[in-house]
């Protein structure tokens, strides 16, 4: 039908818009017409956010009219990437080099070590990427390090633009160029991704709803501070029904039931002071602390009798008996000792015989001579000595010595020792007593000081009693003196009267319990108090509940900010216009790399965001495919999505050959020379073959390409020769090039800074073309750089000169002594170059080279 509108991704993203209020349009129509939103124009749309939620005065509105641009205007059709230079910072990088990008294929080829990784992690920081961003500073270098920075020469219309890392990485140049690594292999196999690439209407359901929770974040910082601080409930002390209306007031309450309670009047007030006055009378009686403080005191005194009443067992009558008799019984028994057979040692010079200390001294000669190891025989013995001045014994002293043996094992002898160790064990008992059971800093003692003054006393006194005549039986043990005693027993009968009294108080002071009226008239108090609080504070209370109906109203309407139905619709569209697409895209890569192996794709939404998942037979990718199988899945992937975005004008390859044989290098290399003529690819390896296969097809193909050298000269990675291949050796068989550099640094129109960079670049240009001349003159290119075979059908026109060899070898090093600052050999000092060093070394080139090919053949 001619009239019949065609359906599009733009039709159906405007279709979408209409049915938005007129807040979200506001933002729909800047996002979809390429321009940022600034912090403005999300002011702008809160404010009529606001006035539709009918919290704000309605302001005058301007016409919206919504263009969907297919392309968003941040991005360029004709962007190149001509050169990232100035690179400080970076890993270990050397300093002060300059990579130059060509507008098809580029190859920048480096042994491991030589730099390739510093600038990898460089551009994942800058560009699109799943890679390794992380930038380490030089670990050799001991002093402060240099302030991560480069430079980037971007190319559009004719018009160069610098931009530095990283304080300009958020133009959108850099998110035109994307990079894959080996860490971004796992990622694009494994996880479900969001798409960094996707077309300019489909990305702006991600910017809307990133859109909508800034309008969130706003509407939140209102709430939050309209929020009241003021806790109200805590102006009322106690509890009242005025307290709970307050604490429970939410956008729901009405503040004229609150006013009703008003105004706090005379007679509240007189009303609430003869309140006041009843409840104090009440609590003169109330008397809680003071039956807690008599229970205490009746606990106090049951332990001081039963500790009394354990006392006077020991002095009792009966006890007293005791403790005579047992002195008696000593006595005795050591008389009866003492008198038994004492005679017959009296006869010997010795004083004292049968006293304390005598029996002591033959003890322990008998308990010393049994520890002598006699073989079983008991001592004396005939022949034994004296055990202390080790005489011989004589008959006699054998036998006197036997008798004090027999003397100490006696019945009367142990008799007295048992009457002594008994008596000792009563005496013991009595000084263990403890008879300070009310002592003078004692709770109780306290009490009774104050209460009862002359029943303490009483009782101390008898303690007292006591305690003397505890010591008096000690003296007289030890003396072993017999003494009638009168029995000392204090009369616990005071005590009782004591608990009894305690007892008949606590009741009276419970029967007289008026807690319960008290509660009942601090109620009605309160009332009045929180009445008062009430007037007080009534101008507060009414504009906190003004900000509850107001954030009740903001917080209805933040709920009616949808994502959701963001989500829905971009991933409706997503299904229709881009994720079919990106199958098709991704299953033809698949083809064309020579990786058909299956994979499936799921797409999911979140937050106007889609992502996507790999799989394999319901399991992940890299649980199945070999190594170089996943590689060739994440390249696919990533190439996919890459040329589906419609805005991606360059790709960096980090090795994307790694642990792949040869016909895989084969079949990735002619892949990108054909994305070369879309768009810019750039390749960082260290693999000769990928090198070669790489310049190969482009030769073939007749595509341009330009190959850059990346090298690490004592131990500094990252210098750079540029256009430095097989393909640029026929540039470099003669001295042309380095000519070329030395004539344009003479010119007088030359800055010092460019007549710098030429020295160098023609020293470069020379040691290269000398690599050259070993390749192609003196061994006639039988190894060639860039290249796995050896011509070993040419070695026959290859006749090595000692002498020219030596020749070659001072050129080249000389050469790096000018570039470097110092030879690889010698460790020459730095010095300079000139102009007419240059020069003059050209000129030893040129002689050189002129021996080697004028060289005969053999």
């Amino acid at each position: 039908m001619p009239n019949e509108i065609l359906r599009t991704l733009e039709t159906d993203i405007l279709s979408f818009t209409q049915g938005l209020p007129y807040w979200s349009q506001f933002l729909s129509e800047k996002l979809l017409s390429g321009v940022a939103l600034t912090d403005e124009d999300h002011q702008a749309a809160y404010q009529y956010f606001l006035e539709d939620a009918g919290l704000s005065e309605k302001t005058e509105r301007p016409d919206i009219a919504i263009i969907c641009k297919t392309q968003s205007g941040y991005y360029k059709d004709d962007l190149k990437l001509l050169k990232i230079s100035g690179v400080t910072g970076i890993n270990a990088l050397v300093q002060d080099q300059v990579m130059t990008l060509g507008p098809n294929l580029t190859i920048i080829y480096g042994a491991n070590g030589s730099g390739k990784s510093g600038y990898i992690r460089l551009l994942n920081n800058v560009f699109i990427t799943k890679g390794d961003k992380t930038i380490l500073p030089n670990v050799h270098d001991t002093g402060t390090p240099p302030t991560k920075a480069a430079e980037f020469t971007f190319e559009s219309g004719g018009t160069k633009s610098v931009f530095h890392y990283p304080t300009d990485c958020g133009h959108a140049e850099f998110k035109q160029f994307s990079v894959f690594d080996e860490k971004a292999v796992q990622v694009h196999l494994n996880n479900k991704n969001q798409f960094n690439f996707r077309p300019a209407g489909l990305s702006f359901f991600a910017d809307l709803n990133e859109a909508y929770k800034n309008l969130e974040e706003l509407a939140q910082a209102d709430i939050d501070k309209h929020a009241s601080s003021t806790d109200l409930a805590a102006l009322f002390d106690g509890e009242s029904n005025i307290k709970n209306m307050v604490a429970d007031l939410s956008a729901k309450s009405k503040i004229q039931y609150l006013k009703a309670l008003l105004p706090f009047t005379a007679e509240d007030k007189a009303e609430r002071t003869k309140l006041e006055g009843e409840k104090a009378a009440l609590t003169a009686l109330k008397k809680d602390k003071e039956i807690q403080d008599l229970l205490q005191q009746q606990t106090l005194l049951a332990s001081l009798k039963t500790a009394i009443n354990s006392l006077n067992r020991y002095f009792t009558i009966d006890q007293l008996t005791k403790a005579n008799d047992k002195i008696k019984d000593c006595v005795e028994k050591e008389l009866l000792a003492a008198s038994h057979d004492i005679d017959q040692f009296k006869k010997t010079s010795l004083g004292q015989i049968g006293g304390a200390e005598w029996r002591a001294f033959i003890a322990a000669a008998d308990v010393f001579a049994r520890l002598q190891d006699k073989g079983g025989v008991s001592y004396p013995e005939p022949g034994d000595s004296c055990l202390l001045c080790q005489q011989p014994l004589t008959g006699e002293a054998v036998s006197l010595v036997s008798a004090y043996w027999a003397f100490i094992k006696s019945k009367a002898e142990q008799d007295s020792k048992d009457a002594q160790a008994a008596l000792a064990t009563f005496k013991d008992a009595l000084g263990k007593l403890d008879l300070n059971v009310l002592p003078d800093t004692g709770i109780l003692y306290k009490w009774l000081s104050e209460n009862k003054a002359a029943e303490l006393a009483l009782i101390t006194a008898e303690l007292q009693m006591q305690l003397k005549l505890r010591d008096a039986i000690i003296r007289d043990i030890s003396d072993k003196k017999v003494v009638n005693y009168q029995p000392a027993q204090i009369n616990t009968a005071v005590i009782d009267l004591i608990t009894e009294e305690i007892g008949n108080r606590i009741k009276k002071l419970k029967e007289a319990d008026v807690a319960e009226a008290i509660e009942k008239l601090q109620k009605q108090i309160t009332v009045f108090n929180h009445k008062e609080k009430l007037g007080d504070h009534i101008s507060t209370i009414e504009k906190v509940l003004e900000n509850l109906v107001w954030t009740d109203k903001v917080i209805k309407a933040k709920s009616k900010i949808s994502k959701r139905d963001i989500t829905t619709k971009e991933k409706a569209l997503s299904g229709l216009y881009f994720n079919q697409a990106y199958i098709d895209r991704f299953n033809a890569e698949c083809v064309r790399l020579k990786g058909a192996f299956g994979i499936n794709i799921t797409h999911t939404g979140s937050a106007g965001t889609s992502f996507r998942q790999l799989s394999l037979k319901g399991r992940q990718p890299s649980d199945v495919l070999s190594e170089g199988e996943q590689k060739v899945i994440s390249l696919a992937d990533f190439l996919s999505e890459t040329i589906l975005s419609g805005i991606n004008k360059g790709i960096i390859f980090d090795d994307p050959v790694n642990s792949l044989d040869e016909k895989r290098k084969s079949h990735i290399a002619e892949r990108l020379i054909e994305e070369s003529a879309n768009r810019q690819i750039v390749v960082f390896t260290h693999d000769l073959v990928f090198v070669s296969q790489l310049i190969t097809y482009c030769q073939d193909n007749n595509k341009q390409h330009i190959c850059h050298w990346i090298e690490q000269r004592d131990g500094k990675p990252g210098y750079i020769s540029l256009e430095n291949a097989p393909s640029y050796e026929k540039d470099y068989r003669n001295q042309n090039i380095p000519i070329a550099h030395y004539t344009a640094a003479k010119k007088p129109e030359c800055s010092a800074k460019d007549r710098e960079t030429y020295l160098r670049d023609g020293f470069t240009s020379l040691r290269t073309c000398y690599e050259v001349l070993v390749i192609n003159g003196l061994f006639k290119n039988v190894v060639q750089r860039f290249n796995e075979r050896v011509s070993v059908d040419t070695l026959k026109t290859v006749n090595f000169d000692i002498a020219i060899r030596d020749e070659i070898s001072s050129g080249f090093y000389d050469c790096c002594k000018f570039m470097e600052g110092h030879s690889h050999s010698d460790g020459l000092p730095y010095r300079k170059p000139e102009l007419e060093d240059l020069n003059t070394e050209v000129q030893r080139y040129i002689t050189i080279r002129a021996k080697v090919m004028t060289k005969p053949k053999a």
